[in-house]
């Protein structure tokens, strides 16, 4: 999904997080929500879709597409640096294939198709990752720790073809050069609901009435409930209170899922804890994993409060999910009167035929420069560091630096953050992300890593046309 600024500027601060599946409403309004793609002022959208029904025509066309792929997702093509992959396979109804990747040492951007195997239109809104299906990537077999992306994809004119373009970075994998990378896609997601679809497959309302006898007020914060040894003392508990009292949900099978438990910390705040069992429920075109509380209903007044986060506890195959109601006012005595609206994680299935498309990178293109420079910086404090050399490949331009000095941190505004661009030989500029820091607190060697970014747009770079950073007011020559 696109993001405007404000959004990119959490997503960039989370992206290395790893966090807990989400709830199938919040993820249909997301799609539903999506923001249409600016237009580039050197090519319409319409230029766009029309090469891309060009592209499905003829072998030659399907060059010019691919060429227009790049472009509409990531501003330029750089030439030099595509590797032409045309791996396909077959999942269920549809084709996959990658046709192009984008390769340096520190990752790797796929330019991808999505049809028919019959040929026909594209129905409903195909995803490669939706509610539960994601995406990964392995490296000479081995899955990698890694963050990744994707752009929104692009319907062709015709319907016949949806195009993707998603991304990966990699730590800790030695350079990506030479070595073999895997695209594996665990099937085809509809993210097309119907509101009665939603209210079906992923929502269930029950009374918390059976509980009220067994809710318990505790002494303890909820920080204090969250630390190892407080989740320790919550398994217990839980499992002690569910073996008197529980609220089944069915939409899991028999035993699948239940509200177990209702707490109220020593600070206030209500915590409901859903028992789950590990496993998915194939209902026909739909698949349903986990349940988590949604929000919690007042039956006299109709008020509602929403989940504000949860946390799994307990072990691969069988605990619980904790959920926050922060803010909520309600207490024990108000227990008769409650109702839980419980949230299912479920995927309304195209294909569930997994697949691999595998290529050899080869050498890709990058650009090396030796440096000897002392640079100042300001990224939320005062940094600096001492450049030694810059690697510049289409995807991102990294520094190797043999030392690093942090003032402090100050997280009072981005306002006073350097700016960071790129200066081509042609007199162009492209704007760069605050650099990414890989460098080791003790020895302060590591590396800077900055990407083409500009008023919500990831852009690639052309390495060869590369000619100075600025940073600041300073300048560095990249000859």
């Amino acid at each position: 999904m696109k993001r405007d600024e404000r959004e990119e500027v959490i997503y960039r601060a989370l992206r290395g997080v790893e966090t807990p599946e989400y709830d199938i409403l919040g993820a249909v309004k997301a799609a539903r929500e999506e923001i249409p793609r600016r237009r580039r002022p050197h090519l319409t959208r319409a230029a766009l879709l029309a090469a891309c029904l060009a592209a499905a025509l003829t072998v030659g066309a399907l060059a010019a597409g691919l060429t227009v792929g790049w472009d509409g997702f990531l501003g330029r093509t750089p030439a030099e640096g595509v590797t032409a992959v045309g791996e396909r396979a077959v999942t269920g109804e549809y084709t996959l294939t990658l046709q192009e990747a984008i390769v340096d040492d520190e990752g790797a951007a796929f330019l991808l198709a999505l049809t028919r195997n019959d040929g026909g239109v594209l129905e409903g809104k195909p995803r490669l990752g939706g509610n539960l299906f994601r995406w990964d990537v392995k490296v000479e077999g081995e899955k990698p720790n890694m963050s990744s992306g994707s752009q929104q994809p692009i319907l062709s004119a015709d319907g016949r073809t949806l195009y993707y373009c998603v991304e990966f970075e990699g730590q800790e994998m030695g350079g990506l050069m030479g070595k073999t990378i895997t695209f594996l896609c665990r099937g085809v997601a509809d993210m097309e609901w119907s509101e009665e679809e939603i209210e079906t497959i992923g929502r269930e309302t029950v009374s918390l009435l059976p509980l009220a006898s067994t809710a318990r007020k505790l002494e303890e914060s909820h920080e204090a409930l969250n630390s190892p040894e407080g989740r320790k003392e919550l398994i217990h508990l839980v499992a002690e209170l569910s073996a008197q009292a529980t609220v089944p949900l069915t939409k899991l099978g028999e035993g699948g899922a239940r509200v177990s438990a209702v707490l109220f910390t020593g600070d206030g705040r209500p915590m409901v804890a859903v028992g789950n069992r590990r496993g998915q429920v194939r209902q026909g075109q739909y698949l349903t994993s986990y349940c988590t509380a949604g929000a919690l209903i007042d039956t006299r007044t109709g008020e509602r409060w929403g989940c504000t986060g949860y946390t799994w506890v307990g072990d691969e195959e069988e605990g619980f999910y904790l959920c926050d109601f922060d803010g909520c006012p309600m207490t024990v005595e108000d227990l008769p009167y409650l109702e839980l609206a419980a949230n299912y994680g479920a995927e309304k299935v195209l294909s569930d035929e997994p697949v691999e498309l595998s290529f050899s990178t080869g050498m890709g293109h990058q650009v090396i420069a030796e440096l000897d420079e002392s640079v100042e910086f300001h990224y939320y404090g005062d940094c600096t560091v001492h450049v030694t050399g810059a690697k510049l490949s289409a995807l991102r331009v990294s520094l190797t630096v043999d030392s690093m000095e942090r003032a402090g941190w100050d997280w009072t505004g981005s306002e006073d953050n350097t700016r960071w661009v790129l200066l081509e030989k042609d007199g162009g500029q492209i704007p760069l992300t605050p650099p990414k820091s890989r460098v080791d607190g003790e020895t302060g060697t590591g590396q800077l890593l900055l990407e083409g970014y500009d008023r919500g747009e990831r852009l690639l770079m052309d390495p060869d046309q590369a000619e100075a950073l600025l940073v600041g007011e300073k300048r560095i020559p990249l000859q």
